[in-house]
């Protein structure tokens, strides 16, 4: 649209948001072909992200050898209004939840899918190992499902795992949960875990939400998760591994996106013994726990609320907005919107122009 209607170079910003699907690839080859220049920016959320994207682009320009600098990557990550965290009174919440005033809680909320978000099965067999029979020690697991307003069949899967490892007691799932149902599960919560190994896990919402109510973390060490925490100092992150030789294999086998991300989604191993380990010392030395919780708390509030990422993006369109004065409109990339009734001129008896 610049090309074909502007009178000035006036700079193009897109945001990342899940970079997993085959079509990111594809549209940064238009939009290299487009004119994609130096005074634009494809705003990344994490480094693991903005690094992704980079290995596409030098694949892109590769192939397409364009003579113009590339597009800026800068990295600003996503944000939270922490005015809107309102903490419930912890025994208020729990009384609400069912929970004891005595239960030492771990949290997860998110997407309930064991394919687009995060290994649940894995932790609570996990959980069981360490923790079977402390029924003072609860699992809550939380989110919405593939199924809306209903519980698909990893939930099930789920519910069918805590009952063969008696853990009902113990673990308790709230499906697609409202707004304040997900107010008393963060209020309730002593931890907050997360063992994403998704594709489409670019950053980690959820993540800002339990430290602004000062929860501690443990997650795994994916993607944007490790530009949120701080291992050691807001909580803890465990290890997991990529397998190259399987993804190239997948790719070449199979073609549409969902079973190539199931595909790398079996690629990924997370080291729940780390996990475990992170999960004992939490329960078992709750000062620090609760000192890393106040940690994550003020983290959140200095770097990712939103009235201090939009700063960043001011600076960001002003610092392109004067890059772009120095530059010329790329009139090339109108060749990307097709002049149908030039191409198919020959269909009629003669062609014409308008004030014919």
């Amino acid at each position: 649209m610049r090309a074909y209607a502007a009178r000035h170079n006036w700079p193009v910003v897109g945001i990342t948001h899940d970079i997993s699907s085959p079509e990111v690839y594809n549209q940064l080859i238009l939009a290299h072909c487009g004119g994609l220049r130096e005074n634009d920016a494809i705003v990344c959320c994490s480094v693991a992200t903005a690094q992704a994207v980079q290995r596409q682009i030098t694949a892109v320009r590769a192939m397409l050898r364009p003579r113009h600098a590339t597009v800026k990557l800068p990295i600003i990550p996503y944000g939270i209004d922490i005015s809107s965290i309102v903490k419930i009174p912890q025994p208020i919440a729990r009384s609400e939840l069912c929970l004891s005033s005595n239960d030492f809680v771990f949290l997860y909320i998110g997407r309930i899918c064991g394919i687009t978000k995060a290994d649940l099965a894995s932790l609570v067999l996990s959980f069981g190992t360490i923790f079977a029979g402390r029924s003072n020690v609860r699992l809550v697991l939380a989110g919405s499902t593939t199924s809306e307003g209903g519980e698909d069949g990893y939930v099930l899967h789920l519910r069918r795992l805590i009952a063969e490892k008696a853990l009902d007691k113990q673990v308790k799932i709230f499906a697609n949960p409202d707004d304040t149902t997900k107010s008393k599960l963060y209020s309730s919560a002593n931890v907050f875990v997360s063992p994403a190994n998704s594709l489409q896990e670019s950053f980690g919402i959820a993540l800002l939400e339990a430290m602004a109510y000062g929860l501690a973390i443990i997650a795994s060490d994916w993607d944007g998760y490790r530009d949120i925490v701080l291992h050691g100092k807001t909580g803890y992150l465990f290890n997991t591994r990529i397998f190259d030789n399987t993804i190239a294999h997948i790719q070449s086998a199979f073609e549409t996106w969902p079973i190539l991300l199931e595909g790398v989604q079996r690629a990924v191993l997370l080291d729940f013994g780390e996990c475990e380990r992170f999960m004992i010392q939490c329960e078992g030395d709750r000062k620090t726990t609760e000192a890393l919780g106040c940690a994550g708390q003020r983290r959140v509030a200095q770097i990712f609320d939103w009235k201090v990422i939009l700063g960043q993006y001011r600076e960001l369109w002003r610092n392109l907005v004067e890059m772009s004065a120095r530059t010329k409109v790329e009139t090339s990339a109108i060749g990307l919107f097709p002049n149908l009734p030039k191409f198919f001129e020959g269909h009629a008896s003669y062609s014409c122009r308008p004030e014919d």
